[in-house]
């Protein structure tokens, strides 16, 4: 499961893990976004996003949480393109928690991760 650090911080509940949760998802999250940062292998596993804003409400999870690990990354400009912000391939940083309430760094304030982003959770669940 994906959980877009915006989507905690805006609506969501926090949470820690063994924690039985239900929340409302979207099957298949931003593949070509998590691929980037998680690398293919590890985008692959994440089935669902947590969604909060969907115009239809989506289906729910329902499970206990088994893991939560905060995942961070550095952003940059694409070489000659716009002053718009990528996320840089290999420049994951993954913390494992027993929490998760969205308070996690603040976009590029993380000196301790070379600069990375915080940008959401992997979330086990059984």
């Amino acid at each position: 499961m994906w959980i877009d650090r915006w989507q905690l911080q805006c609506c969501g509940e926090p949470f820690t893990v063994g924690e039985a949760v239900k929340w409302t998802a979207v099957a298949g999250a931003d593949a070509e976004f998590l691929t980037v940062v998680l690398g293919a292998e590890r985008a692959a596993q994440i089935t669902h996003a947590e969604e909060h804003h969907a115009e239809h409400l989506p289906p729910s999870i329902e499970g206990v949480v088994r893991s939560i690990e905060a995942v961070q990354c550095r952003f940059a400009p694409r070489e000659g393109g716009a002053r718009v912000l990528f996320p840089v391939p290999d420049s994951l940083v993954l913390t494992t928690l027993t929490r998760a309430d969205g308070s996690e760094s603040e976009p590029g304030a993380d000196a301790k991760a070379g600069g990375a982003s915080f940008v959401g959770y992997v979330v086990g669940l059984d």
